[in-house]
């Protein structure tokens, strides 16, 4: 991130005992960085110094055969429009860290989801993006990316808002896990 972001991030893992965790010593040295990432087991917040911004939460699922909808198919750089995807990914994080944290520039958000969004897409990539057009718009997206023979992550996922309430993520996600 600090290459990407051109400023200096830290990172701090506390793990099991925060009795341990000294609040002075590390707000000292991370007066060296403009943002620091805390990674802790344990609730941190009786910890008034620290502006928790977001917190990682990670999901699994067993996957299910689930039957393939034909009209989810993959993005293709040279037929569909990559302007409509970049908006939403723009959208699919509205809720991220990048987006609500007051020390990120919006125009720093922006660069991070639209670089995210190119890998995702780039040849070069394993990551699979599904799409879902209603009426030449692309109505929905998802990226997903095998890790490992019995695993896959979804990086982004986003619905345009005038196609909310139709199952158009259920499908992408159910799709997701019907190419795994």
């Amino acid at each position: 991130d600090t290459n990407f972001f051109g400023f200096s991030i830290g990172k701090l893992n506390i793990e099991r005992n925060k009795e341990i965790f000294n609040i002075e010593d590390f707000l000292k040295k991370a007066k060296k960085y403009k943002l620091v990432y805390v990674f802790s087991d344990t609730d941190l917040s009786d910890f008034s110094e620290l502006n928790l911004v977001d917190e990682k939460v990670l999901f699994h699922k067993e996957i299910e055969n689930k039957i393939i909808d034909s009209e989810i198919i993959d993005y293709n750089v040279k037929k569909h429009d990559y302007n409509q995807l970049l908006n939403l990914a723009y959208v699919s994080g509205v809720n991220s860290r990048f987006k609500i944290d007051e020390n990120f520039s919006l125009d720093e958000y922006e660069k991070l989801y639209k670089k995210w969004l190119d890998k995702s897409i780039s040849p070069e990539n394993e990551t699979r993006v599904l799409i879902k057009h209603i009426n030449d718009q692309t109505a929905g997206f998802v990226s997903v990316e095998k890790t490992e023979k019995d695993l896959a992550t979804i990086g982004l996922l986003a619905v345009n808002s005038e196609f909310r309430g139709n199952n158009v993520a259920s499908k992408l996600l159910a799709n997701a896990e019907g190419i795994l």
